[in-house]
């Protein structure tokens, strides 16, 4: 009734076609069988699209070892169960699973994901050639009491610039510079965290050569992780076919935060006014001769701004028509959160997107293929420093890259998750 029924009509419409009643009694999609993908490229093709290195070997690792009696895990939470319900955006979920998965490679660990706040991440994306949940099986092992005393919580500058030490649960830290499994001898089996330290610092901490690596490397590491669900493939399939007339349109996106959604706020110009800075930006997109050709779907947590696009303003500019929440500031159920994502899909699936100096287009050109550009909202103020995730290789350009290596498995063999 009156609020609920605009956010369940969205979710009903755009994901299923079906009436509410028809969605209230559907079955849960987390119980439903996952088939994981097969990476079909070798360890040297993968090294030629840009995969990091260690990423092959890895996948092979976690197969073999999750569940295992003698396996020892590094669990990124975004849950209540360990008093991480402070997790922020997407972009800064995101930078803690990346933490996780490097900190789990280094150290010979299986990583999980255990994201339930407020909303389990199965409603939206599912695992794709590495199965990350927190199974039934595992559940009561990785969650064992006293949870706090195997759980690190790692703020964006908590580790400093030319530091190379990881803190550990009970005031311990790895040293980067050393033989890493000496000092984990003693550690718990279980390693719990929340994180979002940037990439790039990340990758310092790791000693990984930022001149050797570009986008690819992260959208290796994402696709091989994540993959959308069901519900939200087909909810974003339906924002082009609207639009532009076909599920398969080619199209431009571009971002804009401004700080508007509920809960939120932006501090990040100089100068400019927001207003100043977003129509700066609309312009300059528009003069991109490499979209010249394309409409560009405008994404915007401004419904000022999203209005006047979608009255025609901005010449060749369109909007979604979604209204997207804060994943972090709002607490409605997940049909009310299912805009935000099916906006972050749209953006990764634009044949160029340019992304604002904010996590979550940064993050949605991970799970993409296109061409990547840069918006400036004012002088002052570059996206990341010009470079996508700070790296210094600022080569943005698109192709299938490492998704032509995932297949769907040919064997029949599926991954069940049994009802939680």
């Amino acid at each position: 009734e009156g609020g609920d029924r605009t956010g369940r009509e969205w979710w009903d419409v755009l994901a299923f076609g079906l009436s509410g009643e028809e969605w209230w009694n559907r079955p849960s999609g987390l119980g439903q069988p996952l088939q994981l993908q097969r990476v079909s490229c070798s360890a040297f093709e993968m090294a030629e699209r840009g995969c990091p290195s260690w990423l092959f070997d890895y996948i092979s690792f976690h197969k073999k070892m999750k569940g295992r009696a003698d396996a020892s895990y590094i669990v990124y939470a975004c849950s209540g169960k360990v008093g991480s319900s402070q997790c922020g955006g997407l972009g800064d979920r995101f930078r803690g699973v990346f933490l996780a998965l490097r900190l789990a490679q280094a150290t010979g660990r299986v990583l999980l994901v255990h994201w339930d706040s407020p909303h389990s991440l199965e409603h939206f994306f599912s695992p794709s050639a590495l199965d990350w949940r927190v199974t039934p099986e595992l559940h009561n092992f990785v969650f064992e009491e006293p949870v706090r005393e195997r759980y690190v919580d790692l703020p964006i500058h908590v580790i400093p610039e030319g530091v190379r030490q990881f803190p550990l649960p009970g005031g311990g830290h790895l040293d980067f510079s050393q033989p890493l499994e000496p000092q984990m001898a003693d550690q718990p089996r279980v390693l719990i965290l929340t994180s979002n330290i940037y990439p790039f610092r990340v990758m310092e901490i790791f000693g990984d050569q930022l001149e050797d690596v570009d986008v690819r490397y992260i959208r290796c590491v994402m696709q091989t992780l994540f993959q959308p669900t069901e519900t939200l493939s087909r909810a974003t399939d339906g924002i082009p076919e609207k639009i532009f007339g076909s599920p398969d349109a080619e199209y431009a996106a571009v971002h804009i935060r401004i700080g508007e959604i509920e809960g939120t706020f932006w501090d990040r110009y100089k100068e400019e006014t927001p207003k100043e800075a977003a129509e700066a930006v609309l312009v300059s997109v528009l003069q991109d001769e490499s979209v010249a050709d394309l409409p560009v779907l405008v994404v915007s947590d401004s419904e000022t701004l999203s209005a006047r696009v979608a009255s025609g303003e901005f010449d060749r500019c369109h909007t979604t028509g979604l209204r997207p929440v804060h994943i972090e500031k709002h607490g409605g159920p997940p049909y009310e959160h299912l805009p935000t994502f099916v906006e972050f899909l749209c953006l990764a699936r634009a044949s160029k997107l340019f992304w604002a100096a904010s996590g979550f287009s940064l993050w949605a050109a991970t799970l993409g293929t296109g061409s990547l550009g840069p918006t400036v909202m004012d002088e002052k103020c570059p996206s990341n420093m010009g470079t996508p995730w700070g790296f210094s290789n600022g080569a943005t350009a698109g192709g299938d890259g490492f998704l032509s290596c995932l297949q769907k498995e040919e064997n029949g063999q599926e991954e069940v998750f049994s009802e939680l």
